[in-house]
């Protein structure tokens, strides 16, 4: 489940491979990620995937000579131009249904949460009056998680796609404002706030702080999965359970940013871009042909890890384990 902060194309050169901390024990397999471009929309010359769905499908970010931001989704590899809505548009994640959760940005500073569900945006409100913020994740339940602001403070909302007008708003500490979210099939969210603390808000609505690495550590949660939260730990990518503890070190100097199924996580450090199974090291991305940086954002259950990369331009690409 992917955030605004996905978004960012890396623009760091390539470097030497940094030896990542990991659990104890020799990974059982490591994987050849080869990288593959994905294909963009006709009228469009440059994008970025952002999130992906349950069955495989991807959704991210397009546009043409810098132009405004529109939406595309693929599925199976073909893409397909959802667009916007006259404004930069921008989509963070997708369900099986196609469903669709992000934000437009009508000028600079300002943001409006809003979903695409039966082939039409809407804008996520109170009930009374639209709101300035993100929709960052949806599940195929229909539920969507967003960042906004309503009143004084920066809320974790809840709505479900048929019902875009009727919000329901998970309890931070006093204080606490939201800063990045990420919500699982199973309806558990996480949610990290601005000032480097982060809470699991279960499906069935118990919370849990997640636990620092070392005292006093800014937490940033990224994705979560039942069972699994990743994100980072101080400068370090860590993966926690859900009791809130740490559970595995992933890399120094480095972030995790989502997790699937099967505990296969993608995250980074510096120009280094790992993917981790079960706590361990199972192979880096690969450079994908012609490209000075790459990332990977987001990994299906399937495990096919998806992102962008750079040649010139940032374009959208996908790896998969070779053997």
């Amino acid at each position: 489940m992917g955030t605004r902060l996905l978004t960012v194309i890396s623009i760091i050169g390539l470097a030497a491979v940094i030896t990542p901390a990991v659990a104890d024990g020799a990974p059982a397999h490591i994987c050849r990620w080869e990288a593959s471009a994905l294909a963009l929309p006709a009228g469009v010359d440059r994008g970025w995937v952002t999130g992906s769905s349950a069955n495989g499908s991807f959704v991210g970010v397009v546009s043409d000579h810098g132009g405004a931001h529109q939406v595309a989704v693929w599925r199976n590899g073909s893409p397909t131009l959802v667009g916007g809505r006259g404004v930069d548009t921008e989509a963070f994640d997708v369900n099986d249904a196609g469903d669709l959760a992000g934000a437009t940005y009508p000028e600079v500073g300002v943001s409006t949460p809003v979903i695409y569900h039966n082939g039409a945006w809407s804008t996520l409100s109170n009930g009374t009056r639209s709101l300035n913020g993100e929709a960052v994740g949806v599940n195929n339940a229909g539920q969507v998680v967003a960042t906004v602001l309503d009143g004084a403070r920066v809320h974790v909302g809840v709505w479900n796609v048929d019902h875009p007008d009727q919000v329901t708003y998970l309890d931070l500490p006093p204080g606490e404002d939201a800063a990045y979210t990420a919500i699982d099939e199973l309806g558990n969210i996480v949610a990290s706030t601005w000032s480097g603390r982060a809470f699991l808000f279960t499906a069935g609505r118990s919370t849990v702080e997640l636990q620092a690495e070392t005292p006093h550590d800014w937490i940033e949660a990224r994705g979560v999965h039942d069972g699994h939260i990743v994100g980072r730990s101080g400068s370090n990518a860590v993966e926690w359970d859900f009791t809130g503890a740490v559970v595995a070190d992933l890399v120094e100097n480095g972030n995790a940013f989502a997790v699937n199924a099967a505990d296969q996580v993608v995250g980074d450090s510096g120009a280094s871009h790992y993917l981790w199974h079960r706590g361990q090291v199972d192979g880096v991305l690969g450079a994908p042909e012609g490209a000075s940086s790459w990332s990977a954002a987001t990994i299906t259950d399937s495990g096919v890890a998806a992102g962008s990369f750079t040649n010139g331009t940032p374009l959208p690409a996908q790896w998969s384990c070779q053997g």
